[in-house]
């Protein structure tokens, strides 16, 4: 097991408006629906395999593959000598579109060498080995190992939370075992675990104490039809896991993640009522409507500035953790008149950039003051009308 941060994941697993810059150079294949037990499985999907073989048909090793489905690919490897398994190597990397792959290896975190190979036949895989400098290169051949799932364990599954999504994948299955693969998110804090859990009927337990000596990473995984339901007994240090990122939640079958939606009528709400959202809502459009839902998970009122010469409440919002790339502000009184800027990222050019919008005619291009100091936080940042 073992964590690496993949910030574009989020991205690519529920398409929410996210203003995090992805990263360059990564594959954006959607993640496709998950396959149980003795369902085919294609190279596009999410999956934890087995496989065994030999490097240069002499150096035997067992071999477990992570495909995360959106192009990231980890895992490791540990040579096999007289039935031992010891010394994991650690794996990551990526899947083409052509479904090439290519998988660096990374021996007690130093860079070691890399696998190239192809995963449009996924019993068996073959490719090339070769060490870190490139000065030795080897064929490897690897067959996977088979198992039967009967407890419908195995696949991908989503914690469809709107501000704290998260991808279990579970594979490997055997009367004891059972193989994971745990990504989650909350906020712009994130974290990665795989591991091995022991099985025992419809619960599985993980215990490891890789991250902190002082206290152990434990997860429990309880299944119940077409969810499980994750349970973190340790702190979020424990398991490798971001300042807020946390394993708990329920995690269910199918990818349906929650609506982005901004509340009302409640203590800390922007708006009084649902007439008056949804009339914004019409105002600044779907995407940008959702941007705002997505930065306005932290909501503080602020006072307006006296140069403002009309009445409005104004509330600022954040995202822990993102601060000044996914932050927005909303200025409205009780009719409905509002000013309200946010930050969104321009794919197209590679940057970030602020939308302002308002429903007052006369002031389409002239940002209140108020909203000028918020952006002071942001001075290079684009002004898009």
């Amino acid at each position: 097991m073992r964590k690496i941060l993949f910030f574009l994941t989020l991205s690519f697993l529920f398409s929410f408006c996210k203003n995090e810059k992805p990263k360059k150079d990564k594959p954006t294949s959607s993640i496709s629906k998950p396959n149980h037990a003795q369902s085919l499985v294609a190279p596009t999907d999410a999956f934890i395999k087995k496989y065994e073989g030999k490097i240069d048909n002499q150096y035997p090793i067992e071999f477990v593959l992570i495909n995360w489905s959106n192009g990231v690919l980890g895992g490791y490897y540990c040579y096999d000598e007289k039935g031992k398994r010891d010394n994991k190597i650690e794996l990551s990397g990526e899947l083409h579109l052509n479904e090439t792959f290519v998988l660096d290896e990374f021996s007690n975190d130093n860079f070691s060498g890399k696998f190239m190979g192809s995963l449009s036949e996924l019993t068996t895989i073959s490719g090339i080995w070769s060490n870190e400098d490139s000065t030795q290169s080897m064929p490897f051949l690897l067959h996977e190992v088979p198992t039967m799932d009967n407890t419908g364990w195995s696949g991908a599954w989503y914690r469809n939370s709107a501000y704290s999504p998260g991808m279990l994948i579970l594979g490997n299955v055997s009367d004891k075992t059972i193989d994971f693969a745990l990504e989650v998110f909350n906020g712009g804090h994130s974290g990665v675990l795989e591991g091995t859990a022991n099985l025992n009927g419809g619960v599985a337990t993980f215990k490891n104490s890789m991250f902190d000596e002082e206290e152990i990473c434990e997860l429990i995984f309880q299944k119940h039809k077409n969810q499980i339901r994750v349970v973190q007994n340790s702190n979020n240090w424990a398991c490798g896991f971001g300042m807020r990122a946390h394993a708990n939640g329920k995690y269910d079958s199918q990818l349906a993640p929650e609506k982005l939606e901004l509340s009302y009528g409640e203590e800390f709400s922007i708006f009084p009522n649902q007439q008056l959202r949804d009339s914004f809502k019409n105002v600044v459009g779907k995407g940008n409507y959702e941007s705002y839902a997505f930065n306005f998970q932290s909501i503080s009122k602020i006072p307006k500035d006296k140069k403002d010469k009309f009445n409005a409440n104004v509330f600022v919002g954040s995202v822990a953790g993102l601060a000044t790339t996914n932050e927005a502000i909303i200025m409205i009184n009780e009719k409905g008149e509002f000013w309200s800027a946010t930050i969104i990222y321009d794919q197209m050019q590679d940057r970030f950039k602020v939308k302002y919008h308002t429903n007052i005619l006369k002031d389409k291009e002239k940002i209140p003051v108020t909203i000028e100091q918020w952006m002071d936080g942001f001075p290079e940042f684009e002004v898009v009308f």
